[in-house]
This record gives C-alpha cells, structure tokens and sequence, in this order.
C-alpha cells in the first residue's frame, strides 16, 4: 500500500479489486480510486475454467471506461489483465514471490511445489506467457530479479527491484530502537 501511496502522490491511481462476494463498490483511500468487482465463489475446476477469463472480461471493461490508462499492474494471481489489448498501455507485473513458478519451482520443497502447481493450474499454467507480456517486472530482492529471470527467461534489463517499505516510528522518549534483520545475505537487499 506504501508503494500506491507514494505512487499516487504525483499520478492518478485506480485500483480494480477483485474479492469473492459482496458488491461493487468504489471507495476513495486518499488520493487512490478502488472499484471492487465481486466473483463467483467458485471452486477447483470451476475457478480454472473461468478465473482467467474473469480478470480479463473485467480488465477491458474497466479499460474502456479509462480510456487515458497509461499502466496495468498486475500481481500474482490478476496477471491475466495483460492478456487484454489496450492500446499505448505499458504493462507492469509484480513479483514478489514464487506464487507464479509452478512445479518447476526447484526453490521451495517438494510439498510447496505441488500447491504452486495448483495454483498455476488455476490460471491455466499461462504465468509465463503474461509476464513475457510486461514491459517491466518490479520485485523485491535481486535474489527474485535472478530467480525470475531465469525461470521465466525474462530480459534481466526489464526486471527491476523495489527494495520493501519500512516505516518505523520511535516507541520511546530516546528515540533509538533495537532492530532485528535476519536474511541469507545481500541478495535479499541489505548488506551489512
């Protein structure tokens, strides 16, 4: 949310939100625009067979009525939006972890390879296809910019990393804080 807060600081920023029930709705969150579409509580098969065309159906006619739409972002499981044509869009995928690698994620184990694949099997295993579709891939460590380009031989040029957000705020009259940082090392984005 920091990154759209920050993005909407200079840019009109419309969020299209997709959750299972309720009703359409638009929101104001500051200065970002959320229209929440509703889906079907759908299921296994009936997820897979329609999750895809869901995104994009809702995608175009969002596109239509925002015909000065210069970027779509998309994360994870909304990829699909870049299977839609809308003309002079740059398309924007995030990253941020392996939801999109499937089976041949040697990465995680085996148990958590079998639940990508699920996944991927929801969005008809066409991951790869959409973020060869981007313009540019934002992630969060250059461990995920190499991880990404190399399982979706994506131009590393096009992959550019977004270090997360912190904001701290003093919890006490000193001002000085104990912080903890565990990684595997600089390739997650911090070298000490």
């Amino acid at each position: 949310m920091i990154f759209l807060k920050t993005l909407s600081e200079n840019n009109n920023v419309n969020v299209l939100s997709f959750v299972n029930g309720g009703n359409n709705l638009v929101t104001q969150l500051g200065e970002i625009k959320v229209t929440t579409r509703p889906f079907p509580n759908w299921r296994g098969l009936g997820l897979m067979i329609n999750w895809q065309n869901f995104v994009k159906r809702e995608v175009s006619l969002y596109s239509e009525k925002h015909p000065n739409l210069q970027y779509v972002m998309a994360a994870s499981s909304t990829l699909a939006a870049f299977s839609c044509e809308i003309p002079q869009v740059s398309r924007i995928a995030i990253i941020r972890a392996y939801e999109n690698f499937g089976l041949r994620c040697n990465l995680v184990p085996l148990h958590s390879r079998v639940k990508l694949t699920k996944l991927s099997a929801t969005r008809r295993f066409q991951d790869g296809t959409h973020i060869r579709r981007s313009d540019l891939v934002i992630t969060n460590s250059e461990f995920m910019k190499l991880s990404i380009h190399k399982r979706f031989n994506f131009e590393i040029e096009k992959i550019k990393v977004l270090n997360p957000f912190v904001a701290i705020t003093p919890r006490d009259k000193r001002g000085s804080r104990t912080i903890g940082f565990v990684s595997r090392g600089k390739d997650k984005g911090i070298e000490f």
